[in-house]
Order: C-alpha cells, then structure tokens, then sequence
C-alpha cells in the first residue's frame, strides 16, 4: 500500500523516477482527468538526463490539443520497476488515470479524512 496526502484540496503521491544512474523522487499531482501516464517539467527530465523519443499530440482537459515531447523513464513503486513512456511539459508533475490501471493499483481519494491510499 502507498501513501499518498493532500496539501491544501488536492491530492498527491511521491514517486521513483529513474534514468540511467539518476533516481529522483518526486512529489505528483493526482489527475483523474489526464488519461496519460505521468507528465513531468523540462528540469525533471533534464535532471534525468532522459532523452526524448518522440513529440505527440495530446488532447487537453479543455479539448485542446498541445504537441508534448515523450520520453522513457524507469518507475519504481513497492520495489517494482517498470519502463514507462513519460509526456513532457512546463507545470507540475502529474500522475494520471493510465498509471494506476498499468500498474494494477486502486486509488482512493477519501476527501472527508483526508487520505490518499494506493492498494494493490
């Protein structure tokens, strides 16, 4: 089980994100409405030194379409690591709904406690 937390009304999780030598912890945003697996900055895939494998067009939560870069990246979560394709843009880290359906997860958002909880 992994524990996520809310800072303010929005709810994140910390993850291993990895590259070649490079492993960075990272503190994501939880997006239920971005399909995508996860989406870091500019600096995060430079600091992993990721090397971009292609530029896609992704569709936007306001139906708009942007041109993203895409690389891989290495995920450990529970000691399980996995090659995952990662979307790069300016903003926050976001962690989306393909995540957790690729790593089998249940996510719970309980919004009255206050809890985040990923279980297996």
């Amino acid at each position: 089980m992994i524990k996520g937390f809310f800072h303010g009304n929005l709810a994140y999780i910390n993850l291993d994100v990895s590259w070649g030598t490079t492993s960075l912890e990272e503190t994501f945003l939880i997006d239920t409405g971005f399909a995508g697996g996860i989406m870091i900055s500019p600096i995060l895939a430079a600091q992993l030194a990721l090397d971009i494998t292609e530029t896609r067009n992704v569709r936007l939560a306001d139906n708009s379409v942007a041109n993203m870069m895409a690389a891989s990246a290495v995920i450990n979560i529970e000691g399980e690591f996995n090659l995952i394709e990662v979307f790069i843009s300016d903003g926050l880290p976001i962690v989306g709904m393909d995540f957790f359906i690729l790593f089998g997860y249940k996510l719970i958002v309980d919004c009255k406690e206050r809890r985040v909880t990923l279980e297996k």
